[in-house]
């Protein structure tokens, strides 16, 4: 209960200045005793319920609801018995009192459906992070109401269950046999998107130094702090001795053994240069580039982790790079998307839900500069927003911010107008 006081409290204020509002405008009593026979009904079923809610009786969003009114209508008696007081009335002209359950039935549904949401949202970020910590599939679960719905066949389910029970606001966790409706569409949306980052990183060409002399292989680094020897300096290689090898010692010459094979080095670049007269009409040999793994890397380098949540640039940076390599295009004539086009929005879907601390604004490249095209791109980002909302990211994060980027002519290619689709992700306020 105290979970719901956190997330309803506001809700509950409303309630009450509801049944404040009520008391004072209207005062009657009942003609057939000090209570009228709606608040004996009422008080009978909060009764009841109360110990439905505590023995948790009723599953999912159905225990879920049953709580939020047992919250509610204790608020709405109280600001009503307040009222009643202020307005120099008596705690029996309760009768007129029923006008203020129609708004307070209003404010039960509104606060289940939209705070209700919200909640569900949160918990099931806070159980997908537990259950990735424990070496889980962060994506197969599901919550309704306070309830968390984990399959029998998840992985490291014990352990995930023993951690996500104490996770506060979970209700309990029920055995389900797998995911259904819009949480079966998010977790398949998050394979693909799990497949998709591994072929990109298994596409992706192997990261390498390259030394200055033109053989592959990683750059030496300096041992001792010292960086490698001048000419003539104590570490520097005889002359006799070739270019990437160790000069043989007594004891291997003695034995005919051959000493072991060495890695090429990266040499400083005054050492590659040949000597004698063919130095001085030589260019100098380029500088070592260098390695791109490590942690001199930079950002835009990196491969996108396959699992997990995402911060919000690594996410922008995956969504631009799944709709550039499968863009999403729309009907010739009207605002629909293509049927072909439904796996690429998938792809993002499964992307956005694992950044869910962000904002998304959808925006469609307009086809022409006029009035129409511009129309026309705003409904389209609109058929977008409601399809992603349709498969399970929440509306709340969700705006249409009309066209992107430069108009293209109505009779371009496919190929010139790009995706079609772009979303612009921001921190979530």
């Amino acid at each position: 209960m105290t979970y719901l006081l956190t997330h309803f409290w506001a809700w509950g204020v409303s309630a009450f200045a509801v049944g404040l509002a009520t008391a004072l405008s209207v005062a009657r009593r009942s003609e057939r005793g000090p209570v009228s026979g709606w608040l004996v009904w009422f008080a009978l079923a909060f009764a009841a319920g109360l110990p439905v809610a505590a023995l948790e009786l009723l599953p999912g969003r159905s225990g879920f609801w049953l709580e939020t009114g047992l919250l509610l209508f204790p608020s709405f008696l109280a600001g009503a018995a307040l009222g009643a007081l202020i307005g120099g009335h008596s705690l029996r002209d309760n009768e007129g009192w029923a006008i203020g359950l129609i708004p307070l039935a209003l404010m039960w549904l509104g606060a289940d459906f939209l705070a209700g949401r919200s909640v569900e949202q949160d918990l099931k970020r806070k159980a997908a992070s537990v259950i990735e910590k424990v070496g889980g599939d962060p994506a197969y679960l599901d919550v309704a109401g306070r309830d968390i719905l984990l399959p029998r066949d998840a992985a490291k389910r014990a352990a995930a269950e023993a951690e996500i029970a104490h996770i506060p606001g979970v209700r309990r966790i029920a055995d389900v046999d797998g995911l259904a409706g819009s949480a079966a569409k998010s977790f398949e949306n998050a394979v693909t998107a799990r497949r998709a980052a591994r072929e990109d990183e298994a596409s992706a060409p192997p990261a390498s130094g390259v030394a200055p002399n033109g053989a592959e292989g990683p750059a030496q680094t300096p041992q001792n702090g010292q960086p490698p020897a001048a000419n003539g300096g104590p570490g520097a290689a005889s002359p006799a001795a070739p270019s990437g090898s160790a000069p043989k010692s007594k004891d291997q010459m003695r034995s005919g053994a051959k000493p072991a094979p060495t890695t090429p080095v990266a040499v400083a670049p005054e050492l590659a240069r040949p000597s004698g007269a063919a130095s001085a009409s030589s260019e100098p040999a380029p500088p070592a580039a260098p390695a791109a793994s490590g942690p001199d890397q930079s950002e835009a380098e990196r491969p996108i982790p396959a699992s997990g949540e995402l911060d919000v640039p690594t996410c922008q940076k995956a969504l631009t790079a799944a709709l550039a390599r499968e863009p999403v295009r729309f009907s010739r004539r009207g605002a629909g998307v293509r049927r072909a086009s439904t796996g690429a929005l998938d792809k993002a879907i499964g992307l956005l839900q694992r950044c869910p601390q962000s904002e998304v604004e959808v925006r469609v490249r307009a086809e022409g500069g006029d009035r129409a095209a511009r129309t026309l791109a705003r409904d389209r980002a609109a058929r977008v927003v409601d399809y992603l909302g349709h498969m399970g990211v929440e509306r709340g994060r969700l705006s249409v911010a009309g066209e992107s980027g430069r108009p293209v002519s109505k009779d371009a290619p496919e190929s010139a107008s790009g995706s079609g689709v772009d979303f612009q992700l921001s921190p979530r306020r």
